[in-house]
């Protein structure tokens, strides 16, 4: 008896959900209803012909139509991928240019020209998304996504100059250079004191830490574009360099590596690689499918296993350790859908990551072979 009685109520709360995803726009409460929003589809009422269809961030006209608007990740309105910026959100409120002029803004149930009594329309059901939003505002105010010819020369103007200026930042090179060590900070062993030197080494960097250990610590390094586009340096460091880095492209359960030496420059003929199947959360054992180590050395294939860390490098970083069936082991960061992998063969040896900190200054955190783990600050 128990099973009707639970297929009413799935029954019941599937319907409930599908009315509640529908809202109605009015020209007023209790007034004409003059849109119909269901989900992706808006229409002039629960059975007239669609007449936007919203795509993720897209607004077209059908599943399959043009594109018609393009609302990013930071709320900006273009005809396009890459086009001018048309209109602007910012929280609940649409302006024609960041902090300029308010074009109209979510009050409760209202949608208003500035706060007050006047309404553009009134939303009667759930919240409208901001997708929803542009697309109603799309057909009642169409005005809002208009630019005169003399204002997209503008924009595109500025697109072009600051696309310049995010290429010239991206060109520029911090790391090269011998960084004196502002502070440091280990769990483990004793406080650094001197400088980091920093060489550029055909596509990749040298590392030599002069800091009175002997034999001194040196290391390879690569440097990274992240997501946001800030530049990133990551490195594997150990007592007379007997270390190796490597850098793996995630794709699901797939990883793809390129192991570094510290011999590297521009001959990628000492590289090695990699390439892993197991879990797409990393994580558990991984058949190798295919391997070559470094410098010429045989190729093989095999499992190894991949553990999960309760350190964190830092705060958006996930820490693994590494182990093939050799008994050699590694440990490795997790930014985005990549990982930093260092590996040594000697009593100790830390992967780090270095990124541009402080007005050029260098701001980096580190993990080593012993469970050591701090961070370093260097100067320009």
């Amino acid at each position: 008896m128990k099973t009707p009685i639970l297929l009413v109520l799935a029954c019941w709360l599937t319907f409930t959900a599908t009315v509640r995803a529908q809202t109605d726009i009015r020209t007023a409460f209790n007034g004409k209803r003059i849109l119909f929003v269901n989900g992706s589809d808006v229409r002039p009422d629960p059975n007239g012909r669609r007449l936007l269809f919203i795509d993720g961030d897209f607004l077209r006209p059908d599943p399959s139509g043009k594109r018609l608007l393009y609302v990013d990740q930071d709320g900006d309105v273009r005809p396009d991928l890459n086009g001018v910026r048309l209109a602007s959100w910012e929280g609940k409120e649409l302006r024609k240019t960041h902090g300029g002029l308010r074009l109209g803004l979510v009050d409760d149930k209202d949608f208003r020209p500035e706060p007050g009594y006047k309404t553009y329309f009134y939303m009667d059901g759930p919240p409208l998304t901001r997708m929803q939003l542009t697309a109603v505002l799309y057909l009642l105010k169409p005005e809002f996504f208009q630019i005169s010819p003399e204002e997209k020369a503008a924009k595109e103007k500025e697109m072009a100059q600051n696309g310049a200026a995010e290429d010239a930042r991206l060109a520029a090179d911090h790391f090269p250079g011998e960084h004196p060590i502002l502070s440091h900070s280990s769990t483990i062993g004793v406080k650094r004191t001197g400088t980091v030197q920093i060489t550029k080494q055909g596509e990749y960097y040298a590392l030599t830490l002069k800091t009175g250990d002997n034999p001194a610590w040196q290391g390879i390094g690569v440097k990274v574009i992240t997501a946001g586009g800030d530049q990133e340096l990551w490195a594997g460091i150990a007592p007379a360099g007997a270390v190796s880095l490597g850098v793996y492209a995630i794709k699901g359960g797939a990883l793809s590596g390129v192991w570094v030496p510290i011999n590297a420059a521009g001959d990628k003929s000492v590289l090695g690689y990699e390439v892993l199947a197991g879990a797409p959360q990393i994580g558990g054992v991984y058949k190798i499918t295919s391997g070559k180590l470094p410098n010429g050395g045989v190729a093989y294939t095999g499992a190894m296993n991949i553990d999960p860390l309760s350190e964190s490098l830092i705060a958006d970083a996930r820490c693994y350790r590494f182990r093939w069936a050799t008994g050699t082991t590694a440990l490795a960061f997790r930014v985005g859908d990549r990982l930093a992998v260092a590996a040594g063969w000697g009593a100790d040896y830390e992967v780090l990551r270095l990124r541009l900190d402080h007005a050029d200054g260098l701001g980096g955190d580190f993990l080593g072979k012993t469970g050591a783990k701090g961070s370093y600050n260097l100067g320009k």
